[in-house]
């Protein structure tokens, strides 16, 4: 991953937050009982393949696990949509590590996302 301004990092911190805020969409479609648990797996997989990461086998069975074990509430730490929305390893990563990133910047996007 090569991004070198402001504005490419945005773009990913964005992409990232959309891709989380539409697999916690799934998620709660499938904890209301609106679509099947095949359909909120591969709609899921589907969004996460759109990241750099991709589905592994092991995201794919953690994914599949959480949706019918995990039954922590929305918010909770260790709920699986909390896990879905969360974005910290963004600001780990070397690209993030100047001042302008520094801070709440990366959060105060995600908060856009309802994250």
């Amino acid at each position: 991953m090569e991004l070198k301004t402001n504005q490419q990092k945005e773009q990913y911190v964005r992409s990232i937050c959309k891709i989380a805020q539409e697999q916690i969409k799934v998620a709660r479609l499938f904890k209301e009982k609106k679509i099947s648990l095949g359909d909120a797996v591969c709609s899921i997989i589907k969004w996460q393949d759109m990241t750099a990461d991709k589905s592994t086998v092991t995201f794919i069975e953690w994914v599949a696990n959480q949706l019918v074990n995990n039954k922590l509430p929305e918010g909770s730490s260790g709920a699986f949509i909390t896990a879905l929305g969360c974005i910290d390893f963004i600001a780990e990563l070397d690209e993030f590590q100047d001042e302008y990133w520094s801070g709440m910047r990366i959060y105060d996007i995600s908060n856009e996302y309802n994250l």
